[in-house]
C-alpha cells in the first residue's frame, strides 16, 4: 500500500508535500479511513480487491482525503494518544465527510489517477466500485 501511495505521490508532484503512511486495521470488515497523514484500510477490504489498479483508485480517494485539513478531528489526537477520555471520544469525533467535501475528494482523486501508472487499467476499479455501491445495504460497513 506505501508503494501505491508513493506511486500517487511521485506521478503528482505531491512528494514531500505530505508525509503518508498505510496501515492496516485487521478486521473483517470493509473500512477505509485517513486520519491526520495516516491511511487506515481493513483487512477485510485489502482481502476482496481485485488487482492493484483498484486498490491505487481506492487509496487515491484517500490521499486526496489526506490533504486537506480537518482540524476538527487533529486537535484532539497526537501521534498514539488522544487528549479526551475514552468516554468522550465517540460523543466529540465524527469521521463522517460533508458530500461537498467527499465530492471534492472524489475529483482530486480522479486527477491523481489520470496521472498516475495505474490510469490504463482502471477499468476493473470501476466495476468493483460500482459492484461494492450495489451492495451497500448489505455491508453496512
Amino acid at each position: 500500500m506505501n508503494t501505491i501511495v508513493n506511486n500517487l505521490e511521485v506521478t503528482n508532484n505531491l512528494y514531500g508535500q505530505i508525509d503518508l503512511h498505510c496501515r492496516v486495521l485487521l478486521t473483517s470488515s470493509l473500512e477505509m479511513f485517513s486520519i491526520h497523514n495516516t491511511i487506515v484500510l481493513s483487512r477485510g477490504l485489502i482481502d476482496v480487491v481485485p488487482d492493484e489498479a483498484t486498490l491505487a483508485a481506492m487509496l487515491a480517494q484517500e490521499v486526496a482525503d489526506a490533504m486537506v485539513p480537518k482540524p476538527y478531528q487533529d486537535q484532539y489526537g497526537f501521534s498514539d494518544i488522544s487528549r479526551l477520555p475514552a468516554t468522550k471520544i465517540l460523543k466529540r469525533l465524527s469521521f463522517q465527510n460533508q458530500k461537498k467535501e467527499t465530492e471534492s475528494n472524489s475529483l482530486k482523486a480522479m486527477e491523481f489517477l489520470k496521472k498516475s501508472p495505474y490510469a490504463a487499467a482502471l477499468k476493473n476499479a470501476g466495476l468493483f466500485l460500482a459492484q461494492l455501491h450495489s451492495q451497500a445495504k448489505a455491508l453496512k460497513q
